[in-house]
């Protein structure tokens, strides 16, 4: 950003000594077409002498002298301003004024403290998803461990003995009178 107030501040200094040049070039133009206006009057004038007063081919030799000196005429500059730079200087003294480094210093200070108040606000909500997490988990693991306890604590013996008996078709009136049924059915 320093080098952005530095740059404006060359193209200022170049901007001036542009100006000042540029004046001085006028000035000369303007001294230039003074003079060659008293020149070229001079000149005229001796040129009417020459040809009124000579001999034939020194009249003709000042005939065509005079038709050249016709022909030179200096380029008029057209300049609508000869403060062009003013315009310039105006528009980097509004860029100046703006302060626009400043604003970008501004603008990231504010951008990082945003940035830092959000880096925090993630911090503390992962901490508070940490704790719930772990919270969570403890409540999982006394869990399992009463479930497992009260698994322990059936007995699967009687359990067994009732499924034993129930499936086995030797000592199960029930399963016999199921299978007899079932024959009987089919039959029919």
């Amino acid at each position: 950003m320093n080098s952005l107030v530095a740059d404006a501040g060359e193209i200022h200094q170049s901007l001036l000594e542009t100006n000042k040049q540029f004046k001085q070039i006028i000035a000369e133009y303007s001294q230039f077409e003074v003079e060659y206006s008293r020149m070229r009057q001079t000149l005229t004038d001796e040129l009417r002498q020459c040809i009124n007063d000579e001999i034939d081919s020194v009249k003709a030799l000042c005939h065509k002298a005079e038709k050249v000196l016709e022909d030179i005429v200096p380029i008029r500059l057209k300049i609508a301003s000869n403060n062009f730079a003013e315009d310039v200087d105006m528009a980097l003294e509004v860029v100046t004024a703006a302060n626009i480094p400043q604003l970008l210093g501004d603008t990231v200070t504010r951008f990082t403290a945003m940035q830092d108040r959000l880096q925090s606000e993630v911090d503390k909500k992962i901490h508070s998803s940490q704790a719930v997490l772990k919270q969570i988990a403890d409540n999982l693991f006394v869990i399992a461990e009463k479930v497992s306890t009260q698994i322990r604590q059936v007995n699967f013996d009687t359990l067994y003995d009732i499924v034993a008996y129930a499936s086995d078709s030797k000592d199960n009136p029930t399963v016999k009178y199921l299978g007899y049924r079932f024959d009987n059915h089919i039959v029919y």
